[in-house]
């Protein structure tokens, strides 16, 4: 299923298009399409092996070769370090490279998974589910990805000491001084963030909301590009459902509040 639901249906379920721009919804049809959207995105959802599902992730999606090379290669999107192939890491159809070196980032940390809000039941999703759902899995340095742990993303101003990396940064922001944010090159955050509104819908959890506000910033700096519609192509192939987020971004603009 493609395109699993079209612009149409979904303008139907509101009155927001006026004069040509999309008027967020209200509470309780905002509630209704993200209701809608998890009946869609579960229909034909399949829940991998966790090793199943990074496997598909590092050697279908982010794999590539370069003329005059035999072995392919694999970039991390927190450094943009290029990492090759029987050189720099080994993997294959059933070896995944080496956890100290290229690590498998969940943007939305494990340690928040059942962080639901006051009203969701807490015994719609499981662990499974989540921890290999390959909308919200990337590669990344796994010295990063350690230092990111469940720290929330977002614009960084003021920089910790020790940088991370030249791509990333960790520290604070001077509008929330008291909050640790990571920020990832500007190449990824519009990724970052639809995989984050899916998570969100999906699993029916809430985003913080000075998280959100960044998320959707970056949502609009960084669209969806052809890279990303490819990794939603392959992630249905093998998942079986899609991020609407990538396919449909107006989306965003329906729901108020995640």
């Amino acid at each position: 299923m493609r395109r699993f639901i079209t612009l149409i249906s979904l303008f139907i379920l509101s009155t927001s298009i006026l004069a040509g721009e999309i008027t967020p919804l209200g509470p309780e049809r905002s509630l209704e399409l993200r209701q809608k959207l998890i009946v869609l995105m579960k229909k034909n959802k399949k829940t991998l092996y966790y090793k199943e599902a990074r496997l598909h992730l590092f050697n279908e999606i982010y794999a590539y070769y370069k003329e005059g090379s035999e072995n392919n290669f694999i970039r991390d999107i927190y450094c943009e370090v290029e990492y090759q192939n029987n050189v720099d890491i080994f993997m294959d159809n059933d070896d995944l490279p080496d956890g100290n070196v290229l690590n498998t980032e969940h943007t939305w940390p494990k340690s928040r998974f059942f962080d639901y809000g006051p009203q969701v039941p807490h015994h719609q999703n499981t662990y499974d589910e989540m921890v290999s759902d390959m909308h919200h899995l990337y590669p990344t340095d796994s010295l990063v990805n350690q230092k990111r742990g469940d720290h929330f993303f977002g614009e960084v101003d003021q920089e910790n000491k020790g940088q991370l990396c030249e791509a990333s940064k960790m520290g604070q922001n001077s509008k929330y001084p008291q909050v640790q944010f990571f920020e990832p090159p500007d190449e990824v955050k519009g990724d970052i963030a639809r995989g984050l509104f899916y998570f969100a819908v999906m699993y029916e959890l809430p985003i913080d909301d000075r998280e959100e506000e960044f998320l959707r910033a970056w949502d609009k700096l960084d669209p969806v590009s052809s890279f990303e519609k490819f990794r939603n192509e392959m992630v249905e192939k093998y998942q079986g459902n899609r991020n609407p987020f990538i396919d449909y971004p107006e989306l965003i603009k329906l729901i108020p509040n995640l």
